[in-house]
């Protein structure tokens, strides 16, 4: 009897082999969440950092009927439906032959005046983690900013581009943007902790107006969001994540099924 053999996964897109098989099989790591092929592979899958992240949803939503919520998100007249296509873009760019990539890859910008619930709508779907690791404020720190693109395949988000009165905080904060917003349009190395790390997530950012390099936006999906979202309609959303989260798994799971 063959002793059974350990998977130790990463964050993303895990590739395996199967004796007798000529395709590959996915299983996708989200947190930690093991989305995929699982039924193929009769050994121990275990996350190689199990401190990493906790994925949101509760197991009692499972296979939970998520299309009223993607009803309600598409069908409103104040949230472009693109962002939602945005978001689930990262579930599929790993998987593009890295010769094309980059033809492909894209952050998103949203932008409008304050109050009108661009972050919000933005944490709720890029916010997949107990205590939302992979989100953090512009103001943050280089490395603090830096350690959110550890999660790899998914959404990443960087809050609250804000007008000030001080010239010089301003132009700070448009550079750090502008800086993060590059690594699409780059080899995607960053350094940390002198390590070079490979950028492998989709970044969304949120400001109150748009930055005016367009060599910095050259690679940017942007979308103005020119009337605020009702906050009864942000509420709705919010109060049902768990159908947008079931919705990000089944979406994954689909993925790792038919990609060969």
């Amino acid at each position: 009897m063959e002793p059974e053999i350990r998977y130790s996964l990463a964050q993303g897109y895990n590739r395996f082999h199967i004796k007798k098989d000529s395709d590959a099989h996915y299983v996708f790591l989200l947190g930690n969440c093991i989305i995929g092929e699982t039924e193929h592979l009769c050994n121990d899958l275990a996350p190689q950092n199990e401190a990493l992240a906790k994925f949101k949803r509760p197991l009692s939503t499972r296979n939970a009927e998520f299309m009223p919520w993607v009803s309600d998100f598409l069908d409103s007249d104040n949230i472009p439906g693109v962002l939602l296509m945005a978001a689930l873009t990262p579930f599929v760019m790993p998987l593009i032959d890295e010769t094309q990539r980059s033809r492909f890859e894209f952050n998103t910008y949203v932008y409008s005046d304050s109050g009108s619930g661009k972050s919000a709508i933005t944490k709720l779907l890029v916010d997949y983690f107990e205590g939302s690791p992979n989100i953090i404020n512009l103001h943050s720190n280089k490395s603090e900013i830096d350690k959110i693109f550890e999660y790899k395949h998914c959404c990443v988000a960087i809050d609250d581009l804000c007008g000030t009165d001080s010239n010089r905080e301003r132009e700070n904060n448009e550079q750090k943007l502008s800086e993060n917003l590059k690594r699409v349009q780059t080899p995607g190395q960053i350094v940390r902790d002198g390590k070079r790390i490979k950028n492998e997530s989709m970044l969304f950012v949120t400001g109150e107006y748009l930055l005016k390099s367009s060599s910095t936006l050259n690679r940017c999906l942007v979308v103005n969001l020119k009337d605020p979202i009702p906050p009864k309609e942000v509420n709705k959303l919010c109060r049902n994540k768990d159908q947008y989260l079931e919705m990000v798994r089944h979406f994954i799971e689909w993925v790792c099924k038919v990609h060969r």
